[in-house]
């Protein structure tokens, strides 16, 4: 084989190696965006499988007593404050003297409820 020859195949050979590793960095590029793609979209699907938890909405008209029957979590969003602390301070309440009594003629109102009434109205501003 001649110089010449020899020097064409060199060449060949060094361009062919140069497209060999742009296609490995391509090939590379391409799995680090799949990874970036699927690693946003596993997010987008875990936090809607988060917030798509079964919501509580209380309208006007429901009675106080289903309040105190809901989970946890509806509890808190609702009142602002955990169902345990809740408890906390209704103690707290009756202990410092707040109970059910008539006053003027107006019905009877338990504690639990006014305590209720309180937090409702600080945690939403609404009646």
């Amino acid at each position: 084989m001649d110089a010449t020859r020899k020097a064409i195949v060199a060449v060949a050979l060094a361009d062919y190696q140069a497209l060999q590793n742009k296609y490995v960095l391509h090939l590379h590029n391409l799995e680090e965006e799949f990874q970036e793609e699927y690693t946003r979209r596993r997010r987008a699907v875990v936090t809607a499988v988060l917030q798509s938890r079964p919501q509580v909405i209380l309208k006007s008209g429901t009675e106080w007593e289903v309040m105190l029957d809901m989970d946890d979590h509806t509890f808190a969003r609702h009142f602002r404050i955990r169902r345990s602390r809740f408890e906390q301070l209704l103690g707290l309440l009756q202990e410092g003297g707040l109970h059910s009594k008539h006053s003027h003629g107006l019905p009877t109102l338990p504690v639990p409820k006014k305590a209720l009434m309180f937090l409702w109205y600080m945690a939403n501003q609404n009646s």
